[in-house]
């Protein structure tokens, strides 16, 4: 689902709705931050 077409949408969700994409949304951000690669500091 399309995060800017869900929030800019005018119509009213439902509050299991809006709780379930949320929850969904909170998860993808998880998955990204677990597939970037570590910060490692270069000291010379």
């Amino acid at each position: 689902m399309d995060i800017k077409k869900w929030v800019h949408e005018s119509e009213k969700k439902d509050g299991l709705v809006t709780e379930n994409f949320i929850k969904n949304y909170l998860k993808e951000l998880d998955n990204l931050s677990n597939k970037l690669p570590e910060r490692r500091e270069v000291t010379e």
